[in-house]
């Protein structure tokens, strides 16, 4: 696996150019550390000689490579992992852990904030080699399966000079990323990524698999937008695309003394009429790895439009200096410095903010992130916001912030960067109404804000395609 530079890294770069599992923070999320009977060597055996993919066993060559994820907090070891190459595999996978009563996990880029694209003992789906791409530029079309990584989607479509609405981790499988909502630098204009799914393919927790669209299956489909693979596992998507080719993108840096009165007037300046296409999130962290900066990400995708409304954000404050500028879309979207950092530790604390209170921004200025932790509040706005409530699962339809407080290190915990997680956290959580369920870290007892309102509906639907809670490694919900 090649290395992922950090977060902190990119950004390090564009500001002055112009494994430990986590003591005392790392409650496991369901099934990860139950004890299970092995599974049957034979039986295994069986299932490999059915398969288009590869199964791996634990003590197979690659087995230990295969078997982790990217937030090194977690150290799973399942019984097999199963890289399947089409979606008849994954019937057959679901089928065998069925009758074997094996746990189960599905992994897409094994992104999960909470480890949750694995399981102890168990057996892992693994779709990340499943990359067919077909897009249709006359339709505005691409079916698409799950292990595309963002950046795999996006170079196939911007061939044809389209897009849809996407996260910005570049990395990240576009299975996880959509089933769970996906939000992203063309949310205003295009709302979140499950928005703009028109249909998919799914096999349920009986092995059948089924399509989901408007016309058949459309309850099913309302539930895979935002439902977390709570329904079943997506072997294939078919998501709207949109014409663009360049945005006006980059970064404004302000030092951190500015910090209480540039996170007042964003509060302002996102309380105003914000143009759609402009999608801004603003970011404490340390650059350079010393001096505390309060840095503001733009991605206006109206580039005859930017100049004139980035006049506003420029006014926040007085930048140090700033990286923006006309670029090619992918550029663009590369210019957030938001790639996985492969082989790094991550701990978060994550909510929905509808408004940037006082009492917060006093907290982060009088207790400001250490060296190894960051905070984060992107604005949602626009069409996202547009949406009613249960135009599908994902439910984060008002305007306001996503807010993430975290720690990222590689080797030994970083204590000081987790407590402060903690601290901050203490003070913004009462402020939170909700959370975006892809920025879950293990926090048994808040699924429903996770899934909000639609949480009663999805679990009439989870009773109804899988009554016997079969897909439970995601951020679970309870079949009704």
């Amino acid at each position: 696996m090649a290395n992922r530079y950090t977060r902190r890294e990119v950004l390090r770069t564009g500001a002055l150019a112009g494994v430990a599992v986590a003591a005392g923070i790392s409650s496991l999320p369901p099934d990860y550390a139950a004890a299970r009977a092995p599974i049957d060597p034979a039986a295994l055996k069986k299932l490999g000689r059915r398969l288009k993919g590869q199964l791996i066993r634990a003590g197979d060559p690659g087995y230990d490579a295969a078997r982790r994820v990217w937030n090194f907090r977690f150290d799973p070891r399942p019984a097999a992992i199963v890289r399947c190459a089409e979606g008849d595999d994954v019937s057959r996978c679901v089928d065998f852990a069925r009758r074997h009563e094996v746990v189960a996990s599905v992994r897409s880029g094994g992104h999960s904030q909470a480890g949750l694209s694995v399981c102890n003992g168990g057996i892992v789906i693994d779709l990340s080699h499943m990359k067919r791409i077909a897009v249709d530029p006359r339709r505005a079309i691409a079916r698409a399966e799950p292990g595309l990584t963002r950046i795999e989607f996006e170079r196939t479509t911007q061939k044809h000079g389209l897009v849809t609405a996407m996260g910005q981790c570049q990395d990240v499988g576009i299975g996880g990323l959509v089933l769970g909502g996906g939000e992203g630098v063309l949310a205003g204009t295009h709302g979140a990524a499950c928005d703009n799914v028109v249909g998919s393919r799914i096999v349920l927790a009986d092995g059948r698999a089924v399509q989901a669209d408007r016309e058949h299956g459309a309850d099913l489909l309302w539930g895979i937008c935002g439902g977390a693979g709570n329904l079943g596992a997506v072997t294939e998507l078919t998501l709207r695309l949109y014409p663009l080719h360049e945005a006006v993108a980059g970064w404004i840096w302000y030092p951190l003394t500015q910090a209480r009165d540039v996170l007042r007037a964003y509060r302002g300046f996102a309380a105003g009429s914000t143009p759609d296409a402009l999608w801004t999130e603003i970011n404490l962290t340390r650059p350079d790895d010393r001096e505390l900066m309060l840095g503001v990400f733009v991605f206006h995708g109206d580039s005859q439009r930017a100049e004139e409304d980035l006049a506003r954000v420029r006014k926040l404050g007085r930048p140090l200096k700033e990286s923006v500028k006309r670029q090619p879309y992918l550029d663009a979207q590369a210019a957030a410095g938001f790639p996985v950092w492969w082989g790094w530790s991550s701990y978060q604390r994550s909510g929905f903010v509808p408004e940037i209170t006082d009492e917060l921004i006093g907290a982060i200025v009088e207790m400001p992130p250490p060296p190894a932790a960051d905070l984060w509040f992107a604005h949602l706005h626009g069409e996202i916001s547009r949406r009613p409530l249960d135009f599908n699962a994902y439910h984060q339809r008002r305007p306001g912030f996503t807010f993430w407080a975290e720690a990222d290190w590689q080797g030994a915990e970083p204590r000081e960067a987790v407590a402060w997680v903690d601290r901050i956290w203490k003070v913004a959580k009462p402020a939170t109404d909700g959370v975006y369920v892809n920025m879950l870290d293990v926090e048994p007892g808040r699924e429903k804000e996770a899934y909000g309102p639609n949480y009663e509906r999805l679990a009439r639907l989870k009773a109804k395609y899988d009554p016997d809670n079969f897909f439970r490694m995601n951020v679970n919900v309870t079949p009704a």
